[in-house]
């Protein structure tokens, strides 16, 4: 077993599910990398990131002890594939990717450690013990249902491009070009759209 991949199954929170299996499973890791790079389709990738969104996902509870962190850490790799795998030559996928997602992990908390010394009275800081618990999310059916209820109640701006980011596979551009805006403005909506997302299914939760 690949010493990268985790010995222990997590329970992967409801938006992540949003990475959906499309790839066979006895293809492996490298060729399916291979036809991302020759092809630029990003329905590749994410079928290729969704085999290791647990992997991805530990690391950032790991350093963040804190579900919604490890989740935007998910996201933020993800993102960071698409034009990282075209760049660099790749000869095992599970190991470049830990490394990708450690370093992305402490680049995060190496600014934000800065940041709290720049503009934070020392006695104000808060402890490690006051950061949010982990949620505990229902089982994956109920997890489905509500990542389907929450995506249908963003703004319409914001779901199309989450739709089409994550779920069709296309690219910032791709999206800001069928929409006629700029790409940071579709980068926009899908942040904010992720970050909604998270709200509204954590209500459904505390509700079960």
């Amino acid at each position: 077993m690949c010493k990268f991949r985790l010995r222990t199954k997590l329970k992967i929170p409801g938006m992540l599910r949003i990475f959906r299996k499309a790839a066979p499973d006895d293809l492996p890791d490298e060729a399916l990398l291979r036809q991302y790079r020759q092809s630029g389709d990003q329905h590749l990738l994410a079928a290729l990131f969704s085999r290791h969104v647990p992997l991805v996902y530990g690391i950032g509870l790991k350093y963040f002890k804190d579900q919604q962190q490890a989740e935007d850490v998910c996201m933020a790799v993800y993102e960071l594939l698409v034009n990282k795998v075209l760049e660099h030559d790749i000869q095992h996928f599970v190991g470049w990717l830990h490394a990708l997602a450690r370093n992305h992990c402490l680049m995060h908390l190496r600014k934000a450690a800065v940041q709290r010394e720049e503009n934070t009275p020392p006695e104000l800081m808060q402890s490690a013990d006051q950061r949010h618990h982990t949620l505990e999310w229902p089982e994956e059916e109920a997890q489905l249902k509500a990542l389907r209820s929450c995506l249908s109640g963003l703004p319409p701006a914001q779901q199309q491009c989450i739709e089409e980011f994550y779920l069709s596979g296309y690219s910032y551009k791709e999206i800001a070009q069928s929409r006629q805006e700029t790409v940071g403005r579709v980068r926009s909506y899908i942040q904010n759209g992720r970050r909604n997302l998270r709200i509204c299914m954590e209500k459904l939760i505390h509700r079960a």
